[in-house]
């Protein structure tokens, strides 16, 4: 992201102030002078000109603005639109690009962290340089007298490499989140990084920064904006599953697009969910009005459950004062929605043949463990080839039938010698997707989660594509669990379903929606399972409670 850096207010010796410019701004008149006396007056405070809309005209229109975010676990910004009459919090993540420093406070800070990656259009860089800020012992100063016309027409167009991306992401996390990036580097995204093939680079400097300055741990943000990251669905007081009775199933976060019923199981992928979007309460703002999944698969506050038009799923959160079709509470056993009735069962999902494979949520023998037995496979290599068979825990083996006509894979007794039960991956040196031996051009396929397919290959070794993969429905690897899923690096959006061989298959439903009087009379009825409070709230509350130990305080809740 290109920026002018602009000197002033010189002192004896070097400037007093220096202020950051993004590409394609027009100060105006007068600018500087309120901004200069706000870091006269408070040398950490970093001053946040009012950005205002420069028109291609190169004339300035339309109310005043800052641009106010917060992040999520991934370390993904997410714009706060909350009503201003509401916000009791500080100004917390600046992604306007328009800033003004005390020259000596930049030099305390270190500035930007330089080994960051390539231009993101994701504004990462702000998002670090904003907990240097606010656990340093510096704040945002927001400035409506300082106005800085902003062309929003020539901003965001640069292209990012994704694997810039996620280093970057990566990089915050390791270096900022403390306690709290064990959990964060979980996400599928991040599986590179969690199995070594990639690494955050060098800390040493930040590190330094920390010890040289005390910062404060990330705790310490997470409670100042603990009511917003809670509306968000980033720190809820509870994560839960929801089952419905007269199904025996419950709710799943099936793939990026479709949510449904399937099997209840506490260590299931996409099972657990949790409150979100904002809920005016006494004329104070609050949490919650609807729900939506614990880190969803494209990142954690993205999507709630949504009317969409009679056709229940996931659609993205709308926070600031949410549709009807957004708004959803557990009422007397029913999932009530004002617009659009009562959530039921829908129709059954097509199951496959005995001997098929099918997708089902990915799932554990115990939270943390491996792969359970009808998804665990093992890769054994072809003595002297570069081949391998895909043992399934349960004793068989994964084929691909000789028969040109097949389009799907299935389980077979293993037999050594059977070429149809050979594999090899399609990029060998990631050991990612999977070719069958006898099949040089078909590569399997997630198909959009419906069902395991054998389908042409497509190229995994494109220069302009993520890690070279050009179709990520093709690109699957082997978990340390034992799972064969989508390699999140490349693709999150379908990192919830894995490669299953149950016998029989498993039953999957999709959601629909009834008259809540006659949901009622079918027996419909939803009940909360496994709630808990997760790891990263109760690290807010330890740390809470330490902070105020040691002022020899009392904390409660």
């Amino acid at each position: 992201m290109g920026r002018l850096v602009v000197l002033m207010g010189r002192g004896q010796h070097h400037s007093l102030v220096q202020a950051f410019f993004d590409c394609y701004v027009k100060p105006l008149p007068g600018w500087a002078s309120s901004a200069l006396e706000a870091i006269r007056q408070s040398p950490r405070s970093v001053v946040l000109p009012a950005l205002r809309d420069l028109g291609e005209d190169w004339e300035i229109k339309g109310p005043n603005s800052h641009f106010d975010n917060i992040f999520t676990w991934e370390a993904e910004t997410v714009q706060l639109y909350f009503d201003p009459e509401y916000v009791s919090w500080p100004f917390p993540v600046d992604q306007g690009n328009v800033l003004v420093f005390g020259s000596q406070w930049w030099q305390e800070l270190g500035g930007y962290d330089r080994l960051m990656r390539g231009s993101s259009t994701l504004l990462l860089e702000n998002i670090e340089l904003s907990l240097r800020v606010h656990l340093c012992g510096g704040k945002f100063l927001p400035l409506n007298d300082s106005v800085v016309g902003f062309c929003h027409s020539h901003h965001g167009t640069l292209h990012h490499e994704r694997g810039d991306m996620l280093y970057n992401q990566a990089r915050i996390i390791e270096a900022w989140f403390g306690e709290w990036a064990s959990e964060a580097m979980k996400h599928p995204r991040f599986a590179d990084y969690t199995s070594g093939v990639s690494a955050v680079g060098d800390i040493s400097e930040t590190r330094a920064l920390q010890g040289r300055l005390q910062c404060a741990g990330l705790g310490s943000f997470l409670d100042a904006y603990r009511l917003p990251l809670e509306i968000l669905g980033l720190l809820p007081r509870e994560v839960f599953g929801l089952r419905e009775e007269s199904a025996g199933l419950c709710l799943q976060e099936w793939n990026k697009d479709e949510w449904g019923l399937s099997k209840c199981d506490e260590t299931a992928t996409g099972q657990w969910f949790v409150h979100k979007n904002e809920d005016i309460q006494d004329g104070h703002l609050a949490c919650c009005s609807g729900l939506g999944p614990w880190r969803n698969l494209h990142g954690s506050s993205s999507y709630c459950l949504d009317g969409r038009l009679g056709k229940p799923g996931p659609y993205g959160c709308i926070h600031r004062k949410p549709p009807n079709s957004q708004l959803w509470e557990v009422r007397d056993g029913l999932l009530i929605s004002p617009e659009w009735g009562c959530l039921v069962p829908g129709s059954p999902v097509d199951v496959p043949r005995e001997a098929q494979v099918q997708w089902s949520a990915c799932r554990f023998s115990a939270p943390g463990g491996q792969a359970i037995e009808e998804q665990r496979f093992h890769a054994e290599a072809v003595a002297g080839t570069d081949k391998f068979r895909l043992l399934l825990a349960t004793g068989q083996c994964l084929s691909a039938s000789a028969d040109s006509d097949a389009r799907v894979p299935s389980l077979a007794p293993c037999q050594p010698e059977e070429e149809s039960q050979h594999w090899r991956w399609a990029k060998p040196s990631l050991k990612l997707g999977l070719k069958p031996a006898a099949k040089t051009d078909i590569c399997l396929d997630i198909d959009n989660g419906d069902s395991p397919l054998l389908y042409v290959c497509y190229s995994m070794e494109d220069v302009h594509a993520p890690y070279g993969v050009v179709n990520t429905n093709q690109a699957l690897w082997l978990t340390p669990a034992g799972h064969l899923t989508q390699w999140g690096p490349v693709d999150t959006s379908f990192t919830n379903l894995c490669l299953d061989g149950s016998a029989p298959p498993l039953q999957h439903r999709r959601l629909g929606l009834l008259d809540c009087a006659e949901a009622h009379a079918q027996g419909v009825r939803w009940e909360k399972v496994g709630a808990h409070t997760p790891p990263q709230t109760e690290m807010v509350a330890r740390q809470k409670g330490r902070r105020w130990q040691r002022l020899g305080l009392r904390v409660e809740g």
